[in-house]
């Protein structure tokens, strides 16, 4: 039900300038009936200023209101039909970008799990690249002690340059592999984040 600004101002107890003010900082938001009056729906006052008292207000008040149903112009309905298309047609528009960024989302994260895989491929080289590494190390270390025993100090020298060389070669070898580790880890994080993305429900998509 529509009702005149004066009523307005009765039924919730507020000022006209209040009421008058609300509307022109589009706190508030009125039509215009037949004779070019502004009017305001209970509901918006509802909104506004909380609950109202129908019942206030004097009965010829109350004619006035009622007329002013009656009399509304075809222009502010068939204005209430367009607002009601443009707002579907922002819905839709709302919704089209919701499923190309759901679109998006999963090319990101075939793309992740991908270099999720490229990853830990490359971690198991470096895991049997370290053992064979460690493995050669050991055989350098046995036969280093036997050349020692037999008294070959030039061979000493030159077996503990190889371990050298061995030990850094595993050293970068390692380093290596956590930076990869860390990669697969950053890559699972964004796949965890991804997800809960895409589990999100329109509504969140739209407004988060």
């Amino acid at each position: 039900m529509y009702v005149s600004i004066s009523r307005g101002a009765k039924l919730t107890g507020a000022a006209r300038s209040t009421i008058y003010k609300d509307i022109d900082d589009g706190k508030l938001s009125v039509e215009l009936n037949a004779r070019g009056k502004k009017e305001i729906h209970i509901a918006e006052l509802e909104r506004v200023y909380g609950n109202v008292d129908i019942s206030k207000g004097n009965e010829d008040d109350l004619s006035t209101d009622v007329s002013s149903v009656v009399e509304r112009s075809p222009t502010s309905m068939t204005k209430s039909g367009d607002q009601v298309a443009v707002l579907q047609e922002r819905l839709e528009a709302q919704k089209a970008q919701v499923n190309n960024f759901e679109q998006t989302i999963e090319m990101i994260r075939e793309e992740r799990e991908r270099e999720r895989k490229q990853f830990q491929s490359q971690l198991d080289s470096l895991e049997k690249a370290l053992e064979k590494s460690q493995d050669g190390q050991n055989k350098l270390t046995l036969l280093l002690e036997h050349k020692e025993s037999e008294g070959a100090g030039d061979w000493k020298k030159a077996m503990k340059a190889v371990e050298a060389r061995v030990a850094n070669q595993e050293k970068e070898n390692k380093e290596e592999k956590e930076r990869a580790q860390k990669i697969l880890r950053q890559n699972q994080q964004l796949k965890k984040a991804l997800e809960a993305e895409k589990n999100k429900s329109l509504w969140q998509k739209l407004f988060g």
